[in-house]
């Protein structure tokens, strides 16, 4: 007599209570949760859970910073910064970094926001005003993912004729988050070289991206310029 024993594991589905209320935030928001409670939720998900959702919390993000209601004058903007950075932080951890081109398939496939780009180079324009800060550091180890972000909403936005909120265009703020690096590289305060020493070492991973949106001459000013924003830091 035989006897077998089978269990049952989904990659699907989740007992996570943060991951689910991330994901199904609009039901949660209903029941009078607080949407930065489920957005910090979400910080404290462990990396190996977070990992097999990558396409699901991607589409919340972006979804609560485009709600009109939920994002009401972009009050969490920054608390959704830091939750994409958390969420692309996974795939540059050692142990899942094939899940790299998870990301670049989200893009390709799957990502819509024609907004999105004020949003992210905003709240990055706001962390680089303090670059001695834990958070600017971590934006800029996986700056490479999200630059992809801003340059397709930007682009799609463009070719979409989406009225301007009466800001900065996109071309604009991009700039304004390139001379942003270059000003911080430029800094020498012993304080900022932790962030420097990841820009210098992370900057080649936004040229593919700059590249669509710049032309060759103005692509090489911007390398140049942040080239030698480098010789008045002490990295």
């Amino acid at each position: 007599m035989f006897v077998t024993k089978t269990s049952l594991c989904s990659t699907v589905l989740t007992q996570n209570s943060a991951v689910l209320n991330f994901v199904h935030w609009r039901h949660v928001a209903r029941q009078r949760v607080p949407i930065e409670t489920i957005i910090g939720g979400l910080l404290q998900v462990p990396e190996v859970e977070l990992v097999k959702f990558l396409k699901n919390v991607l589409d919340a993000i972006f979804e609560i910073m485009d709600d009109p209601d939920a994002n009401a004058e972009h009050k969490f903007d920054d608390l959704l910064f830091n939750a994409l950075v958390f969420t692309l932080g996974v795939v540059v951890d050692r142990r899942f970094i094939p899940f790299g081109a998870v990301i670049d398939n989200y893009v390709d496939r799957d990502f819509t926001s024609l907004t999105c780009w004020r949003n992210l180079t905003t709240s990055f324009l706001r962390l680089l005003r303090d670059p001695t800060r834990k958070e600017p550091r971590d934006a800029i180890k996986v700056w490479g993912y999200w630059i992809k972000f801003i340059v397709r909403s930007g682009l799609s936005s463009a070719r979409a004729n989406v009225p301007s909120e009466g800001g900065p265009s996109f071309t604009d703020l991009l700039g304004e988050v390139l001379l942003g690096i270059e000003r911080m590289m430029s800094m020498s305060t012993p304080e900022a070289i932790g962030a420097q020493t990841l820009a210098l070492q992370h900057f080649p991973q936004l040229i593919p991206d700059l590249a669509g949106v710049y032309g060759p001459a103005d692509l090489v000013s911007s390398v140049v310029g942040f080239t030698d924003s480098v010789r008045g830091s002490k990295v």
